[in-house]
C-alpha cells in the first residue's frame, strides 16, 4: 500500500528538476477546472462519504426526484466523496438489447429524473446501452465528463453531447438513482458555482495546445473485442509503475482501469483532482486510486503515456507530503 513521503528522499524531491513547474502548473490547472468556492479550502475537504439521500414518492408513487435534495455534497473532482462507492460500468450494446422491456422502462425513468432535477431531456442513443445529453457547448460536456466519471458513474462524450449508461436490470434505488444523481449534483456545480470567467478558464485548459491527449478507459465492449491485447497493456502500465514510482498496483474489478492504494482517502482523493488536471479521466473506490488502461486497439495512448503522467504527478505529490509534514511539525512545536 502507497505510503507517505520517506524522511530521507524530502530534500531530493524538493528540488528535483522540472517539480517547482508542475506544481505551479497543477495549481493553475486545478483553479480552472473548480468553482472559486475551493480556492483556499481544497485541504478542508472532507473525502469521506456521508451516506445519500433516501428516495422520496410523489402521491401517485412516482419518484419525486426534484423533491429529494437541498444541496449536494463536495464534487469528487474536487477531491469530496464520489456518489458511488463502486463503479458503474456501462452494459454491452447485447445486454441492452436482451431485454428490450426493462431497457424501455430503465430510460424513460432515467429521462424523467434528470428532467425533473435539472430541466434537461436526455434522449436514447443509437448506441444501445447510452442516453445522450446535449449540453450548451464542448467545454461544458468536457467538463461534465470528468466530473461525472469522478462521481463512480461511467461517461462518454461526443463533441457536445455527454453519454450516461442504461442497463435493463437497473434499479430505481440504485443504479438510475446513481446516473441521475451523479449528473444532478455535477450538472448544479457548473451551473450554478462556476462563474463566467471560471467557465472561460476551462474552455483555455481545454482547447490549449499544451495539454496533453485525455486519458480514458477501454470500454466493455473494447475490451471484450480483444482481451488479449488489453490484458497486456494493463500488465504493462502496472508493471512500469511499480518500477519506476514504487506506488503498488491492484487489478480493477471493472473494465478499464487499473488501481493504486492508499494507506488514507485523502491522498487518493487528492490524486483523483491531480490525475484529471493532468488530463487523465480519474475515479476513487474508498482509499484506491483508478487510473484508465487505455484502448489498445485505437493506439492513441501508448502505456508509456499513462506511466510518464502519473510518474510527474507522483513528484509533486511527494512534495506536497512534504510541505504538509512541515506544517503539522511547526504547529507542534
Amino acid at each position: 500500500m502507497t505510503s507517505a513521503v520517506p524522511d530521507d528522499e524530502v530534500d531530493a524531491w524538493l528540488h528535483a528538476e522540472g517539480v517547482q513547474e508542475d506544481l505551479d502548473l497543477l495549481e493553475a490547472r486545478i483553479q480552472s477546472l473548480l468553482p472559486p468556492s475551493y480556492d483556499l479550502c481544497l485541504d478542508a475537504i472532507n473525502p469521506r462519504s456521508m451516506g445519500s439521500a433516501s428516495l422520496k414518492y410523489s402521491e401517485d408513487s412516482h419518484v419525486a426526484w426534484d423533491k429529494i435534495w437541498t444541496h449536494f455534497c463536495d464534487l469528487a473532482l474536487a477531491g469530496g466523496p464520489p456518489h458511488r462507492g463502486k463503479l458503474l460500468e456501462s452494459v454491452t450494446a447485447g445486454e441492452a438489447a436482451s431485454e428490450p422491456a426493462g431497457y424501455d422502462l430503465v430510460t424513460q425513468e432515467i429521462v424523467r429524473g434528470v428532467q425533473l432535477t435539472t430541466g434537461l431531456v436526455p434522449t436514447r442513443s443509437r448506441e444501445l446501452g447510452w442516453m445522450e445529453l446535449t449540453c450548451e457547448h464542448e467545454t461544458m460536456a468536457a467538463w461534465l465528463h470528468r466530473a461525472v466519471m469522478a462521481e463512480n458513474v461511467f461517461s462518454r462524450r461526443k463533441g457536445a453531447v455527454l453519454l450516461l449508461p442504461a442497463g435493463p436490470t437497473f434499479r430505481i434505488i440504485k443504479e438510475i438513482k446513481n446516473v441521475v444523481v451523479a449528473f444532478a449534483k455535477t450538472f448544479h456545480y457548473w451551473t450554478s458555482h462556476m462563474p463566467p470567467d471560471r467557465k472561460l478558464a476551462a474552455t483555455s485548459l481545454f482547447e490549449s495546445s499544451d495539454l496533453a491527449p485525455l486519458i480514458e478507459p477501454t470500454t466493455r465492449d473494447q475490451l471484450l473485442a480483444q482481451p488479449i491485447v488489453y490484458d497486456a497493456m494493463e500488465r504493462e502500465i502496472r508493471n512500469q509503475i511499480q518500477e519506476t514510482t514504487g506506488f503498488s498496483t491492484v487489478k480493477s474489478n471493472a473494465a478499464g482501469w487499473f488501481g493504486i492504494p492508499f494507506r488514507e482517502e485523502r491522498s487518493a482523493a487528492w490524486f483523483v483532482r491531480s490525475a484529471i488536471a493532468f488530463n487523465f479521466l480519474a475515479r476513487r473506490e474508498e482509499h484506491v486510486l483508478y487510473l484508465p488502461v487505455p484502448c489498445p486497439l485505437e493506439k492513441k495512448i501508448a502505456s508509456s503515456d499513462v506511466v510518464h503522467r502519473l510518474q510527474r504527478l507522483e513528484r509533486v505529490w511527494r512534495v506536497e507530503q512534504a510541505k504538509g509534514a512541515e506544517r503539522e511539525s511547526t504547529k507542534a512545536g
